[in-house]
């Protein structure tokens, strides 16, 4: 088990973490107590999706009511396999790992609304001792990445999702990692021509964030560069300059936006309320957009996720947006868009109009959704398969697998 750290200072907050945690969870501390208790993996992504639909519903993603929870929740569940929440679920129950959903739970709590927040959070509580933790010590076999403590498993490739291996200590500074930055103790060092190397100080040469001493992150001075520098993370002041591209100049302080002012310049000011003028997305509020009725129009109105009904419209040049688990659509050419439910299996759909969780089968005289196809069942594209893996020479689906 794991002693608890000290939560970093807010201006010392990566990224994301300077923006969101600094609205009042900056007393969650980085690395918690952590202690192998065997709860399931499953209740794990379970308070995920609890926080998700509360914050979603607070800030108008999603109908308040609670009419669509169903779609939302089964829409979440896409994003994780059930074989390999079985895998994680068996190895919480034998306490070879753990995992904690507190970090991203009390960020959203906090967060202000914003249209890709959920996302960021998620980014910014994943990690080593974060939302997962290890709980074998050396010499140990380990069959996911995060069940080593104090270490990662040797065998299983980076980017696999599970496989078969050792658990080893980290690599400190100078220590061989041909499996790449997984072999290298990330509070010190990080992985580059094999060799583990000392993570950058302030104003040296990166590529990436965790390349930067702890608190700092890798500042690009311009969308594009490969290369930036290891900085402290800014969090800009009304009409202080500022951007819209993660790790590139800075991100502005709670109650401001980042979007041009009359001479084109990226600087943090006061957005725009609903129902107000504005000339981009980026100019509106929390999770509005900002809709033109005409695409040569150069202002628009911000207006909020368009509820079930709603008129939408899927020009990209025209703004609007339908709340989750809808889609801007029509069958009739002659009637107006409106956002309705994304059909489920057996509802009819269309090319340009998805399915909640299955496919459109676009073979039929009349396309529907259908289920995706299990192990050993015909396909075309990865897409069709439960396991996202069509064989391409047999063309049928692979048996689910780690990768």
């Amino acid at each position: 088990m794991s002693m608890p750290s000290k939560p970093l200072p807010c201006q010392h907050r990566p990224g994301l973490v300077a923006a969101l945690l600094c609205l009042g969870a900056c007393t969650v501390p980085q690395t918690p107590m952590r202690e192998c208790t065997g709860k399931s993996y499953s209740s794990y992504l379970n308070e995920i999706l609890e926080a998700t639909l509360a914050y979603e519903k607070r800030c108008g993603l999603l109908d308040a009511s609670g009419a669509r929870d169903a779609q939302r929740r089964a829409l979440f569940y896409t994003r994780y396999p059930a074989f390999l929440t079985e895998i994680r679920d068996k190895a919480a129950m034998e306490r070879r790992t753990g995992y904690d959903a507190s970090c991203f739970v009390n960020m959203l709590r906090e967060a202000p609304c914003g249209r890709d927040t959920v996302l960021l959070a998620q980014q910014a509580c994943s990690g080593p001792n974060k939302d997962a933790f290890g709980c074998l010590g050396p010499g140990r076999l380990c069959s996911l990445p995060e069940e080593c403590a104090e270490g990662y498993c040797r065998g299983i490739p980076a980017g696999s999702a599970c496989g078969s291996g050792t658990c080893v200590a980290w690599g400190g500074v100078g220590a061989p990692c041909p499996e790449g930055n997984i072999a290298c103790d990330p509070r010190v060092a990080y992985c580059k021509g094999g060799v583990c190397q000392p993570l950058e100080a302030e104003n040296v040469a990166c590529e990436a964030d965790h390349q930067c001493e702890s608190g700092l992150v890798c500042v690009r001075a311009q969308v594009g560069d490969i290369v930036g520098k290891c900085a402290r993370p800014k969090v800009g002041q009304e009409n202080e300059p500022c951007s819209l591209v993660a790790k590139v100049g800075q991100s502005c302080a709670p109650g401001l936006a980042c979007f041009k002012d009359a001479s084109g310049t990226y600087r943090c000011q006061r957005p725009a309320k609903v129902g107000e003028r504005c000339t981009t997305t980026e100019a509106c509020e929390g999770t509005a957009t900002c809709v033109r009725m005409q695409s040569t129009d150069e202002t628009g109105r911000c207006q909020p996720p368009g509820q079930l009904g709603a008129e939408c419209t899927s020009d990209p040049n025209l703004g609007g947006t339908c709340q989750l688990t809808l889609s801007c659509f029509t069958f009739d050419p002659m009637a107006p868009a409106v956002c309705q439910p994304q059909p489920e299996n057996n509802q009819r759909c269309a090319q340009n109009l998805s399915c909640l969780t299955g496919i459109c089968d676009t073979t039929l005289a009349e396309p529907r959704c259908r289920p995706k196809s299990g192990a050993g069942l015909a396909c075309t594209t990865n897409s069709d398969c439960v396991s996202d893996q069509c064989d391409p020479v047999t063309r049928r689906c692979k048996e689910p697998v780690c990768r």
